[in-house]
């Protein structure tokens, strides 16, 4: 009997689904942040009913766990410490590429108060959620 094999995927080689992994870290991220700027004004259970209602993640876990090594790898990088270039493979320079388009996406769609810097909801909010800062389409 001839069983096929399932199709595996190579995560680090996958740079859409590592752009969604980091683009759900980032969006994540963001609800937690806003869950605990509401803490002090709801009740515990309430917060538990919201964190109940957070999306299921869409991938295989290890996609997570390849963008959050890639998130720490350019966060690193970013300050400034340098490597030598030939301890990168090329799965990880994609996956940086991955990186700088997710997070060039989540900022498009979340943009900053120009006032207080407080990501907003979406890039179409007319107020700041945080200062109250009024806003043109995301911006002042």
């Amino acid at each position: 009997m001839n069983h096929a094999l399932p199709y595996r995927v190579s995560i680090e080689r996958d740079a859409d689904g590592l752009q969604l992994a980091v683009r759900t870290l980032f969006e994540e991220s963001l609800r937690r942040h806003r869950l605990d700027e509401l803490t002090d004004r709801i009740s515990a259970k309430e917060a538990e009913r919201i964190r109940a209602d957070e999306p299921l993640r869409e991938i295989s876990p290890g996609y997570y766990t390849r963008a959050g090594y890639l998130l720490e790898l350019a966060n690193t990088l970013e300050l400034g410490i340098s490597f030598p270039p030939d301890c990168f493979t090329q799965a990880d320079i994609a996956g940086m590429v991955a990186v700088k388009r997710a997070r060039l996406e989540f900022e498009r769609e979340h943009p900053p108060c120009p006032r207080c810097g407080e990501r907003q909801d979406n890039p179409h909010q007319t107020k700041c959620h945080a200062c109250s800062q009024k806003l043109r389409g995301g911006r002042s």
